[in-house]
């Protein structure tokens, strides 16, 4: 029996080894059970929350799911999918613009309603407000957008993309697990079958990261996957942009702004006209916005329009927001769709009644807030003169990151020109003395604008006026002046004029005890450095503020300018 004991020890320290050895190895190499929480791994909050995978990620986009259908929010479709839906909050609209159709659902109703088909039904709502949040349905949202997108459950996910290419594919030799990681005891979030195609996201060791088209996602065993193939994505491109046919000028544009303040000032036209060349439309200031909720003061006249068809030029009236004689600017017409469809009813009309050829949008004086508001109008107004055989044309300030919100890409879709008000570089409230209009602020203006302007659809406009300025103990004033006041400005001073090759522009000035006098003046040698600048750049024409501020001997530079 003594003999027996040290055996049966060692019999005994066998298993344990043994036992340990098996349990080692189990721990380390056989494949585990343990299935992962798919809501948790994908981040599902709750039963309506579908995360979105987006390019093969998981993003930290969310689509929601009201009723039957998934839903993206606003600011994720504006900045990911389609920028062109306009939200107005204070009716609770969601628009659409085509070139020539606009179509609007309004927020929580099904169906909506198309500016040339009418009213349209549908299951579900395009558009549905949660909070604060707007929402609008991945179906709407496709139906003028190219992208692809796949609604799952099981757990909720939503696969999106956007961009088309080249891909690493793989097919699965035989049935595995996919894990949450390259091992064998990371949890397990789906079986793959054999034949399943997939998409290799990364290779780590003897793991591969890869996607199913169903928007699983985790990590296989190489062994398991054949040697990766290079696929061609195939892209979304059903939705097709449409064409769009801009009304054109022969030649150059050359449009003189008119400022007509009331009805009566329509009859001194054809005296401004005397010794002027080369305009071919001319811009009266008729329609200036008279209130808050879009209603217009018409200065129309049917003389006018016969004194300019007499003389060979075009009539393309302005709306404005300022010439109105209470000195408001008015802007929150913008904010609804009736405000906005009152204004431009009102303008079309008009135009269409007295039989000119054009409407010049210049609303003027907007915060950021109204940029988006104003986009949207300009997309309206142009829908209605394009269906209206009108031109339409906008003005816009020289774009700095602060306006931004005017959207000149935009905009230039829209409108069959874009003018650029390349002045007001000093003005009224400025803390330094300085030009209105110096050759390089005139040449920037132009650059920035080609960035999203094209070329042969934009317009310069050049200032008939300066500035006269006074710096007195530190306070800087001005005053506006026509060409001939800047001459007599400099008189009254005794100043003398120098060329000034950095502004482009004559310059003077005089010391007079403790105030010193400024000027920086606009005559026919600074307009013809700008029309140099115009005509470097290829853009289509130029625009004067104002007429009747000129001196005659500039038209000649710009008759050439025009005839070239």
């Amino acid at each position: 029996m003594k003999k027996a004991v040290p055996f049966i020890i060692t019999v005994i320290l066998i298993a344990v080894l043994g036992g340990a050895f098996c349990k080692l190895y189990y721990d380390h190499y056989m494949y585990t059970n343990e299935r992962q929480d798919l809501d948790e791994y994908y981040g599902v909050q709750d039963g309506d929350d579908f995360p979105v995978i987006y390019e093969n990620f998981v993003s930290e986009m969310h689509a929601r799911r009201f009723g039957d259908t998934c839903y993206l929010d606003f600011e994720t479709v504006k900045s990911l999918l389609n920028d062109r839906f306009y939200y107005g909050k204070k009716d609770g609209t969601l628009s659409y613009c085509y070139p020539d159709e606009q179509i609007v659902a309004t927020v929580g109703n099904t169906g909506w309603v198309s500016s040339k088909s009418g009213a349209q039904e549908t299951s579900y709502a395009p558009a549905v407000l949660e909070g604060d949040t707007l929402y609008i349905a991945l179906e709407y949202i496709r139906k003028f957008t190219n992208f692809y997108y796949a609604v799952y459950t099981g757990p909720n996910r939503v696969v999106l993309r956007t961009a088309w290419g080249k891909e690493q594919m793989a097919t699965l030799k035989s049935d595995t697990n996919m894990r949450t990681l390259g091992g064998v005891k990371a949890p397990i979030i789906a079986a793959v079958e054999q034949g399943t195609d997939v998409l290799v996201l990364e290779t780590v060791d003897e793991w591969t990261r890869i996607e199913t088209a169903d928007g699983f996602y985790g990590y296989i065993e190489n062994k398991y996957l054949t040697e990766t193939r290079e696929q061609e994505l195939e892209p979304v491109t059903d939705v097709v942009e449409p064409e769009i046919e801009y009304r054109k000028m022969d030649g150059r544009v050359c449009l003189a702004w008119n400022v007509i303040s009331f009805k009566e000032s329509n009859e001194f036209m054809p005296g401004m006209l005397v010794g002027t060349k080369a305009i071919n439309v001319l811009a009266p200031t008729w329609f200036t916005l008279d209130s808050e909720d879009g209603d217009i003061d018409s200065k129309a006249s049917r003389d006018y329009i016969k004194t300019a068809r007499d003389n060979g030029m075009q009539v393309w009236g302005v709306l404005d927001n300022f010439q109105n004689h209470d000195g408001n600017l008015y802007t929150q017409f913008l904010e609804t769709y009736t405000g906005r469809q009152k204004v431009i009813k009102t303008v079309v009309e008009e135009a269409l009644k007295y039989g000119i050829e054009g409407i010049n949008v210049d609303i003027e004086g907007l915060t950021e807030a109204e940029g988006p508001d104003f986009v949207e109008f300009v997309r309206e107004i142009g829908i209605a003169c394009r269906n209206a055989g009108l031109f339409i044309s906008v003005n816009n300030y020289v774009p700095y990151n602060f306006n931004d919100f005017y959207d000149l890409e935009e905009q230039a879709r829209y409108a069959d020109y874009v003018i650029l008000m390349g002045y007001d570089e000093h003005f009224a409230g400025s803390e330094e003395a300085g030009s209105v209009a110096s050759i390089g602020y005139v040449e920037y203006g132009i650059q920035e604008m080609l960035k999203e302007v094209p070329a042969d659809r934009l317009i310069n406009a050049i200032p008939f006026y300066t500035r006269g300025w006074e710096t007195k103990k530190g306070k800087v004033s001005s005053q506006m002046l026509d060409m001939v006041e800047a001459k007599a400005f400099m008189a009254e001073h005794d100043m003398k004029k120098e060329w000034n090759s950095t502004a482009g522009q004559y310059y003077a000035e005089k010391q007079s005890g403790d105030t010193l006098y400024q000027i920086w003046l606009e005559d026919k040698r600074s307009v013809k450095c700008k029309l140099d600048v115009m005509e470097e750049n290829g853009i289509h024409g130029l625009a004067v503020w104002r007429l009747g501020l000129e001196t005659n001997d500039v038209w000649d530079k710009i008759e050439d300018y025009i005839k070239k």
